[in-house]
């Protein structure tokens, strides 16, 4: 082309045509809890890009388990639960905006396992994006043992027995209590000395100990003692019984023998 066309030419720009960008991210409430509370992951799905996602879908299979039931908390326009699966659907999302989604479920003592989560977001004109995480349930293990200070004693001599209940699992024990219904032979008073954690108190005959949490490997221990008489002699049995609100229960026996003269 001559100078004089070069010059006389018209130029003319290209149309920009918006990109969208997906991200999603997933996070667990936490990295572990203990069996009776709450699990929960929040997905947030993120248009990055200087164009606008048209039929945005997330879409994300809650992992299943004993004593799970997912919900949405709070509720969220656009996403609900079906047959397990959590889905959202948005005609549009223009570029830089974003929506989250919070789903949680109760735990129960069945329930100790972990939970691997992966959600999925996609357009029709953004392919596919994915993030994963992962939230265990720990369970306690509640244990109890009682103990005679002495196997055998003599008419005159005090009986007493120790009670210890011990967490042998990975998660914390809650509403740890202890129950015991104390002997009632003849020339028999009880006393319950101070527990090494929580409250104890004899009403009626029955021993009461509010021992509390437990964590992972904690013991407490709770001391009781009767005087005997020549009434008492035989043999003396005792079961304490505990139970939690996230665990199971257990018992536990011992028996003091009170010898008389003749």
């Amino acid at each position: 082309a001559s100078a004089n066309e070069t010059r006389g030419a018209t130029t003319r720009p290209g149309a920009l045509v918006g990109r969208p960008d997906l991200a999603i991210t997933k996070t667990a409430d936490a990295a572990s809890v203990s069996a009776g509370s709450p699990i929960g992951f929040t997905i947030t799905v993120t248009n990055n890009g200087n164009g606008t996602a048209y039929n945005v879908v997330l879409a994300d299979p809650l992992p299943p388990g004993s004593g799970i039931s997912w919900t949405i908390d709070p509720a969220v326009s656009g996403c609900s639960i079906s047959s397990g699966t959590l889905g959202c659907s948005y005609a549009t999302l223009a570029a830089g905006d974003s929506f989250s989604v919070h789903v949680t479920s109760p735990t129960t003592s069945a329930s100790c396992a972990t939970y691997p989560n992966t959600a999925t977001a996609s357009a029709d004109n953004n392919a596919a994006v994915q993030a994963s995480a992962s939230e265990q349930v720990l369970c306690a293990t509640i244990g109890i043992i009682k103990t005679a200070d002495q196997s055998i004693v003599n008419a005159g001599d005090p009986i007493a027995f120790t009670i210890t209940v011990t967490n042998n699992g990975n998660g914390t024990a809650n509403g740890v209590a202890v129950t015991d219904v104390l002997p009632t032979n003849s020339g028999l008073s009880w006393t319950a000395g101070s527990p090494s954690k929580g409250s104890a108190s004899i009403t009626s005959g029955t021993l009461s100990w509010a021992v509390g949490s437990l964590a992972p490997g904690e013991s407490a221990m709770l001391h009781i003692s009767s005087p005997t008489t020549f009434a008492t002699c035989g043999v003396v049995s005792n079961t304490a019984s505990v139970t939690t609100t996230n665990d199971g229960s257990g018992t536990s026996t011992a028996t003091v023998t009170v010898n008389c003269p003749a």
